[in-house]
């Protein structure tokens, strides 16, 4: 049994939501599509180039085109090059669309296979963004092992969340080399009403 959760006067069992939210069409994963194959860190944080961008681009959109997305979890993985020294990993929100160019277009996948919907988000690995603002907030950091074969797995207990418009950013960086990363985010589009 999951655990319940309390929103104001709702009561939501957790295993039960993200069932639900799976079934809806509303519950999907990004990855690389090649497996075993990671995406190249920094040396130092980057504020226009993420590991990772999620990305929503207009705030006027009627769903299920657009809707709110919520950063579940997140799995990162050391691959190949052993970074020099700790890895660190940073999680940032903004209210606006911070895309410019380039990245690998990564296509989410659907947790419920026999749903026929199509992510209203987009996503790239290793794109190139606008400088961040006043609207830019880094809302999660930590440190990982930099070793390969060492999986971490945050559980934001989704509470990275970002509106119809906006972009999720995960930046990651070790001083001297630069990591080879693998990441699987769980990301929850929709549940506005609650």
């Amino acid at each position: 049994m999951g655990v319940p959760v309390t929103f104001g006067l709702t009561t939501l069992n957790t295993r039960a939501d993200g069932f639900a939210s799976a079934y809806a069409g509303e519950r999907w994963i990004l990855k690389n599509p090649t497996p075993g194959t990671g995406f190249a860190g920094g040396t130092s944080l980057g504020r226009t180039t993420p590991v990772l961008a999620i990305y929503q681009t207009n705030a006027a959109a009627t769903p299920p085109t657009e809707r709110p997305l919520t950063l579940s979890t997140l799995t990162i993985s050391q691959v190949s090059t052993v970074a020099g020294g700790a890895i660190t990993i940073v999680v940032a929100t903004d209210s606006t669309n911070r895309y410019t160019s380039g990245g690998t277009l990564l296509t989410p996948q659907r947790c419920f296979a026999e749903n026929a919907i199509t992510a209203g988000f987009l996503a790239r690995s290793l794109p190139t963004l606008t400088a961040d603002g006043s609207t830019d907030y880094d809302v999660w950091e930590a440190t990982i092992p930099a070793a390969t074969g060492t999986a971490v797995t945050i559980d934001f207990k989704d509470a990275v969340r970002i509106g119809k418009t906006g972009t999720i950013m995960v930046y990651a960086f070790a001083a001297s080399v630069a990591p080879t990363i693998t990441i699987v985010a769980e990301i929850i589009e929709g549940i506005d009403e609650i």
